[in-house]
């Protein structure tokens, strides 16, 4: 043992420079290890002994590609080990901004325990923000300092992605023609555009059967129009929020596209005559009608609007040759007294390059008449006589 004690006394005598700078702690260690050392003379410190006993200090959260904006608030969440006692407070915390991003100040909880938070709102501007915390907000039990730490890179977000409609193609055509409006979207991260965000503004070239959205990605999209029925022109509208980035801000509404020209030449329906042009209940009125310019015609009962003047109801109407140019459509039982005529749809007829038919005019009226005559007997003149008088009723 003495011979123990002596080697130890040795060690520590010539470094006694090193001894000076070790905790208590870090001191014993060194004596135990003497202790289980051979003791051949060498003694050899601890490695990491100073170290292992220094308190530490990290961010948990937020993580890297965090992404807010003016509304949202930012939790810091820090974790210390090793600590005999934490005391944070905002002279520790500074923030290192970058473009034009700035948040209100710090508000920290649990300021003296291992897991504080801290968190800031009102992040206003664009840019990025980093939160330093100095060494020295906590104290291990041999009066030991943390080292500081810095949080991970938040991104400040305050600019709303945008949309634009560029140059359609093409830029005026007929109901057979698509038409498509080229999307441009800017600093978006999600993108939800269906038909139903889509209005068509009618200037006379619609309605439009078909309003369909395709190839959606976070930079671009395309409206498709088609099977335009009108003659004249139109535009599109695209509703707000239908882009967002992470930060949360939502797309305003664009600009209305520009306008495309529609010119529907289809064939031409009109309803040329009929036979009888009066009658009753028992009649079967005959409307003759004429199609040009048709390549494919479907003329059915639901085609025809009766207009009733009084002359109705009638049975509902019967079609013939109804897939031909000279289709013909039959009222019978027409009820009442008065007028009937007859209108065609529009749609019944596409020429070759799929132009629909308008509607046609009304047809000329016909009478109808379910009234019977009616006879009477006046006063007899004179009301007495003999043979020889003539009685006059």
């Amino acid at each position: 043992m003495e011979v123990l004690i002596t080697r130890m006394i040795q060690f520590i005598s010539a470094h006694l420079r090193i001894v000076g700078q070790l905790s208590v702690t870090t001191l014993s260690m060194v004596v135990l290890t003497a202790c289980n050392s051979k003791l051949d003379g060498q003694f050899n410190l601890p490695q990491n002994a100073e170290e292992d006993s220094l308190p530490t200090l990290s961010f948990t959260s937020p993580d890297s590609d965090t992404s807010v904006n003016s509304s949202s608030t930012i939790t810091y969440n820090l974790e210390y080990s090793n600590t005999e006692s934490v005391d944070l407070n905002n002279s520790h915390i500074s923030a290192t901004y970058t473009g034009t991003a700035d948040c209100d100040d710090p508000i920290i909880s649990n300021a003296n325990t291992s897991t504080p938070t801290f968190t800031v709102s009102n992040c206003t501007g664009d840019g990025t923000l980093v939160f330093n915390i100095s060494p020295g907000s906590s104290l291990s039990e041999s009066n030991e300092t943390d080292s500081g730490a810095t949080s991970s890179t938040v991104e400040i977000d305050n600019t709303a992605p945008t949309l634009s409609i560029g140059s359609i193609t093409p830029s005026s055509g007929s109901y057979a023609t698509t038409f498509n409006f080229p999307i441009t979207i800017s600093g978006a991260d999600n993108v939800l555009l269906t038909s139903g965000d889509i209005s068509v503004n009618d200037s006379g070239g619609g309605p439009c059967d078909t309003t369909a959205v395709s190839g959606v990605t976070s930079n671009s999209a395309t409206v498709e129009l088609s099977g335009c029925a009108g003659t004249g022109s139109l535009t599109i509208s695209i509703a707000s929020g239908v882009a967002t980035d992470d930060a949360g801000n939502s797309s305003t509404a664009p600009a209305d596209s520009g306008a495309i020209s529609i010119a529907n030449a289809g064939p031409l329906v009109s309803v040329s005559g009929v036979t009888p042009s009066t009658g009753s209940d028992s009649t079967s009125f005959v409307f003759s009608v004429a199609i040009t310019g048709s390549s494919t015609v479907n003329l059915t009962a639901g085609d025809i609007t009766v207009n009733n003047s009084g002359g109705g109801p009638c049975d509902t109407p019967v079609i013939s040759n109804g897939t031909t140019a000279t289709p013909s459509v039959t009222l019978t039982n027409c009820t009442g007294d008065g007028d009937v005529s007859i209108t065609v749809g529009a749609g019944i007829a596409e020429d070759a390059s799929s132009n629909p038919s308008a509607a046609s005019a009304a047809s000329s009226a016909i009478t109808v008449d379910n009234t019977a005559p009616t006879v009477s007997v006046g006063t007899a003149s004179p009301t007495s006589g003999n043979s020889s008088t003539s009685f006059v009723f």
